[in-house]
């Protein structure tokens, strides 16, 4: 089956088995390509920084407020060292890559990146209005984004999960990419519970269908087979970063007058580069002996 429709990265939210079972499926061709662009990403990075892209879009997805988050870091003691993913209300997410340029050794195939993580720890933090922040944390199994993230999902959220991941590249760039999420909610056992487990063990691998321009939808219904399901949004998705000259601006005073008057000194101002989106921000020396005079 083809899509001839305009590609256009999606959220779908769907339960199955009469509730039983939540379904997230996100396609994400767009946001991954967005993510390339920004931090000119190799083809291997791609892959591996894609796929966690689309694991901080599915650990957005129960955000309330407006003003709430999610922060989903990858530290490892492999090449890659760290990544972190942030989505905020609506499906607007980023991403920050230490090594953008990472390629694996010649031969191996970028389907298996255990090798660029080792061992490592995944740590997710939902900030949520006033409250104090949640953080969960579990180690990485094999550095394969999908396994970690249902594994931390099972273990420090208490939730039983699959999580199927893809991101295809050829010359040209990003071809497809998306993911999905299943989960068993309270009170799915026995047969129902069986089924899902047993749809997860023979689900096929994403790659064909998402090349093929599977909607998000469609994504669900291949999980699903003939269990009824009842869709319940459809939501945008987009790669998006906040940042600002203002919001810099309070970054800079956050620092203290100690290290603000270390920085006032050099009469050549200073540049900050957001980790996320790669936005230049320049201050003079009179820009920064201003923002030092409001400092506490």
């Amino acid at each position: 089956m083809t899509n001839t429709l305009e590609y256009r990265d999606e959220l779908v939210r769907a339960v199955m088995l009469g509730g039983k079972a939540r379904l997230l499926a996100v396609t994400a061709r767009d946001s991954v390509s967005e993510l390339v662009r920004v931090h000119a990403l190799s083809p291997t990075m791609t892959v591996a920084a894609g796929r966690w892209l689309i694991c901080g879009i599915f650990a957005g997805a129960d955000l309330k407020g407006e003003t709430d988050a999610v922060n989903v870091t990858v530290q490892c003691d492999g090449p890659i060292e760290v990544l972190t993913t942030v989505c905020d209300y609506g499906n607007r997410v980023r991403q920050s890559v230490l090594h953008p340029h990472l390629e694996l050794p010649e031969g191996e195939n970028y389907r298996d990146l255990g090798a660029l993580f080792g061992k490592g720890v995944l740590r997710v933090t939902r900030t949520q209005g006033e409250a104090r922040p949640w953080v969960g944390t579990c180690d990485m199994l094999s550095g394969n984004a999908g396994d970690d993230f249902a594994y931390y999902l099972t273990t420090s959220e208490q939730v039983n999960s699959f999580v199927s991941l893809s991101v295809e590249i050829d010359r040209g760039g990003v071809v497809a990419a998306g993911g999905l999420l299943v989960q068993a909610l309270p009170g799915c056992e026995g047969e129902d519970l069986d089924y899902l487990e047993a749809r997860a063990q023979g689900m096929p691998p994403l790659s064909f269908f998402l090349r093929e321009g599977f909607t998000a939808a469609q994504l669900i219904e291949l999980f699903a087979g003939y269990s009824d399901v009842e869709y319940l949004a459809t939501e945008p998705v987009t790669y998006s970063c906040p940042c600002s000259r203002s919001r810099m601006s309070r970054n800079l005073i956050a620092l203290g007058r100690e290290q603000l008057t270390e920085l006032a000194d050099d009469p050549e101002g200073i540049e900050l580069v957001c980790w996320f989106c790669r936005t230049r921000y320049n201050f003079s020396q009179t820009e920064v002996r201003e923002l030092l005079a409001s400092a506490r």
